[in-house]
């Protein structure tokens, strides 16, 4: 007599119950990519790196893209720089940048990004003083940042004050949301231009550092002088979570980062 052994077939559920798993184990994956992408924060910086010549008057240019470096910013706003240098380190940092020179100079201000720069664009702030500013939009998540980049005189109050005047009511008229205005503005807030800037009420625009932190936060030394001119301003719709005086031997001035 033989033994008869009944294989039964597997049933196909089984299979079909592993590709469902597979299939919602990926796509939770990839929502959850998806959300971190949405929520990750943006840190934005500003700095007059003064031709990469530290407060020991050496030129060294490395010290500057170190501290950038460090700091891990995902758009850089620099003034006092030359093209040739902001060249060096957009690829050393592997950025994006735009640079716009100051009228009949060669030294000016630059915008770097780790996002790409959609439009930028160099305009002359007052012909008389030389002075400039960059605008530009930048995609980020899928939405525009408008960011624009400056550095006033400081020749004198009036020519500051003109300048703030035909930003606010040139530059920036029509922007609502998105906004950071970045820079070394050569003015304290304590300043009629101070006021003018984070008393606006159409733009609504927040000096970043003040809103989270309750010290001086000064970020120019010379000569024993020390002052706080250098700012990152953001619209009401951008939430800073943080925001810091970052101290170094590579420039007279500070850098100044903020986190949204």
């Amino acid at each position: 007599m033989k033994l008869k052994r009944n294989f039964k077939k597997k049933p196909i559920y089984s299979s079909i119950l592993i590709i469902v798993i597979i299939t919602s184990i990926t796509s939770l994956y990839l929502i959850q990519i998806e959300s971190q992408k949405r929520t990750e924060n943006i840190k934005i910086m500003t700095w007059n790196i003064h031709k990469g010549k530290g407060i020991d008057n050496e030129y060294n240019l490395d010290r500057i893209i170190r501290v950038i470096n460090d700091n891990n910013p995902n758009i850089i706003g620099l003034q006092e720089v030359e093209e040739d240098l902001v060249v060096k380190i957009a690829e050393e940092l592997n950025m994006e940048y735009f640079f716009g020179s100051d009228l009949d100079d060669e030294e000016g201000n630059a915008i770097l990004s780790k996002y790409p720069i959609e439009e930028a664009e160099n305009l002359y702030l007052s012909p008389d003083d030389e002075r400039s500013l960059i605008k530009a939009e930048i995609i980020i998540k899928s939405e525009k940042w408008n960011v624009f980049i400056t550095h006033l005189s400081l020749r004198n109050r009036e020519d500051n004050l003109i300048q703030i005047d035909y930003i606010l009511s040139n530059v920036l008229k029509g922007y609502t949301r998105r906004i950071v205005l970045m820079g070394d503005f050569n003015f304290g807030p304590d300043s009629e231009q101070y006021k003018k800037i984070t008393n606006n009420e159409e733009l609504k625009l927040r000096d970043t550092y003040s809103y989270l932190n309750e010290d001086s936060g000064l970020t120019f030394r010379t000569n024993f002088l020390f002052r706080r001119i250098d700012y990152i301003f953001g619209s009401s719709d951008l939430k800073p979570i943080i925001s810091e005086v970052i101290y170094s031997q590579a420039s007279d001035h500070c850098a100044v980062s903020t986190t949204f």
